[in-house]
């Protein structure tokens, strides 16, 4: 995968994040999304519209939750039952996610360095940043 460098997002688990990481772009809707442009108006419309059926996003960031970790480093496909992605500026996004093709990509301490793909898995709810 690419180095990512995009907008923050949060992965949490009842209001607690459980991983930090970046994302350039995200598909939703099947439709890809650049959110690197500071105008917006293009993903707003579309999730405003169209409503958010499916997610889809490549990331890279932190993790220090040692639950988390266990979970991502468990299966190949690990479902993340009830989870939000909370991305600066866009907005959350809420329900069931997969975690797919996760790597490790460093230690230090008591972080984790790493990179994957989450996709959805049945209906998403957004709400607006």
């Amino acid at each position: 995968m690419p180095a990512v460098s995009g907008r923050k997002l949060r992965i949490k688990k009842g209001g607690t994040a459980v991983a930090g990481a970046r994302t350039d772009n995200l598909t939703i809707n099947n439709e890809p999304i650049d959110i690197t442009d500071k105008a917006a108006l293009g993903w707003r419309t579309l999730l405003a519209d169209a409503g958010v059926r499916s997610i889809d996003a490549d990331v890279e960031g932190v993790i220090t939750d040692a639950t988390f970790l266990a979970l991502a480093v468990g299966t190949a496909s690990s479902l993340l039952a009830a989870y939000t992605l909370e991305i600066d500026g866009v907005g959350s996004f809420a329900g069931n996610f997969y975690l797919n093709s996760f790597a490790v990509s460093g230690e230090q301490a008591d972080t984790v360095t790493f990179t994957a793909n989450i996709q959805s898995s049945g209906t998403i709810t957004w709400t607006a940043a």
